[in-house]
């Protein structure tokens, strides 16, 4: 259904919540990533290796549907991600992806 409304997605931005990664979410952006996509809200995030894992997904859809590099931003839903928030330092990917603009 997403993958369908991003295809006539005009005006407001097209953000999609997926799945945790380890359950169906990495599956959830094979079908969503696509021109229209301005980022994916990503729930139970545990922490930077996770992110860093988001990434190189990221990177490789976005390459398949010539995006370019980072256009995809990632929000962590901050209240189911406490690990990741805890001390870690930030990382690059997510920077890039959450403050261009």
């Amino acid at each position: 259904m997403a993958a369908a409304a991003l295809q006539t997605a005009a005006g407001p931005q097209a953000w999609v919540r997926i799945n945790p990664l380890d359950e169906g979410g990495i599956a959830d952006l094979a079908g969503i990533v696509r021109p229209g996509l301005v980022g994916v809200m990503v729930p139970k995030i545990g922490g930077v290796a996770d992110v860093v894992r988001l990434g190189y997904y990221l990177d490789v859809m976005e390459a398949r549907e010539g995006l370019p590099l980072c256009s995809v931003r990632v929000l962590p839903v901050a209240t189911e991600a406490p690990r990741a928030r805890s001390g870690s330092p930030a990382s690059p990917m997510l920077c890039c992806r959450a403050c261009s603009d």
